[in-house]
């Protein structure tokens, strides 16, 4: 009995994790996602938010292993429409599943945000505006 609670548990739990996040966007290759709950305000105009690259075939960069999704902690500037990437992770399989395979952190400058991108609808979300 004590199994079948666990199993249970675990199960709700699992599915839980993946129901959180939120796709904002696609295109031929990829669906990407934006995770609500990890969206922080750092100052007056600028928030940080976790999302997610969940690709249709595996990337297979030179020199590193494929993977199937990767996962970013990116911050937006709100005001000025900009967004840099600040931590990113590969994983092996779909929607941040299997192995991880690489992270990195970034240094990466601000940048202008094209409208009508995936992109901006990542923005607009993060900076809790309506997306399509």
């Amino acid at each position: 009995m004590h199994k079948a609670i666990l199993m249970l548990l675990l199960l709700v739990a699992s599915s839980s994790a993946v129901a959180e996040w939120v796709k904002v966007g696609n295109n031929k290759t990829v669906t990407i996602y934006a995770h609500p709950t990890t969206i922080r305000k750092t100052t007056v105009n600028k928030v940080k938010m976790w999302s997610l690259y969940d690709y249709n075939t595996a990337q297979e960069p030179a020199g590193s292993r494929p993977y199937m999704s990767m996962k970013f902690h990116d911050e937006y500037n709100c005001k000025e429409e900009q967004s840099r990437i600040l931590y990113s992770i590969t994983h092996s399989e779909n929607m941040g599943g299997g192995r991880s395979l690489y992270s990195r952190k970034h240094d990466m400058i601000w940048t202008p945000i094209s409208p009508g991108s995936i992109f901006h609808n990542l923005w607009k979300f993060a900076c809790g505006q309506r997306y399509p």
